[in-house]
């Protein structure tokens, strides 16, 4: 799997190929220009329109409208189909799919969204997952052997203090990313695979559970 730049400024994409994956990153907005809002909005159908409607705080308001007008532009980028065109199911865990007059596309995408920053992963015929994470959360209080295995929860404790945090969401991250791509969520057990970071760019995953998978078949 390879991780290839998104397009120039003048919005044009490079094709996917079997193997590419491309991540798309969209900044939240404390508030929007006018053109900018009454253009994301375009965008929305009417199911979107009425959720938006319902959310009550403002920053989740764009937040919201900020990951509809993403996902809507750049997949329309790579099927050539107007982004207000498009449609969407979801699988039974919940994950969401792009469809087409034929049913489901080979283009696989996913999606995470945290404080004032939205991320989109797309790729051919290929499961992916992302999943972003506003790291100034304090985890002082939080028992790390609820979401991680013993090996993990033992490198996260034995960080130094200044590196504790961030290691906690590297192994965090890691593993919504990876649920979100396998598309069980929670369904399946934290502690049914493990992460070892050995470097920045060498991330080896060990399954303890009947997964239907194996590590060989993932890149992190």
């Amino acid at each position: 799997m390879t991780i290839t730049a998104p397009p120039n400024a003048d919005g044009a994409v490079k094709p996917l190929d079997y193997g590419d994956t491309h991540v798309w990153i969209a900044h939240v907005p404390e508030t929007f220009t006018r053109s900018s809002y009454v253009s994301y909005m375009e965008l929305l159908n009417e199911a979107e329109h009425d959720r938006l409607r319902k959310i009550v705080h403002q920053h989740r308001k764009n937040e919201y409208l900020t990951t509809r007008a993403l996902v809507r532009t750049v997949l329309s980028k790579y099927t050539g189909c107007h982004p207000r065109s498009l449609c969407f199911c979801s699988t039974k865990q919940g994950k969401p799919e792009l469809l087409d007059a034929a049913g489901a596309t080979p283009l696989r995408f996913n999606l995470s969204n945290t404080t004032g920053l939205v991320a989109l992963i797309v790729n051919l015929n290929q499961s992916v997952g992302v999943d972003v994470e506003a790291i100034r959360r304090d985890i002082s209080d939080v028992s790390f052997e609820r979401w991680f295995t013993p090996k993990e929860s033992s490198v996260i404790n034995a960080s130094p203090p200044s590196l504790k945090q961030l290691r906690f969401f590297q192994f965090w991250t890691l593993k919504e990313a990876f649920l979100k791509a396998l598309g069980t969520g929670l369904t399946t057990p934290l502690d049914a695979f493990e992460f070892e970071i050995v470097e920045f760019d060498q991330i080896e995953l060990s399954l303890f559970d009947q997964l239907r998978t194996t590590p060989d078949e993932w890149q992190f």
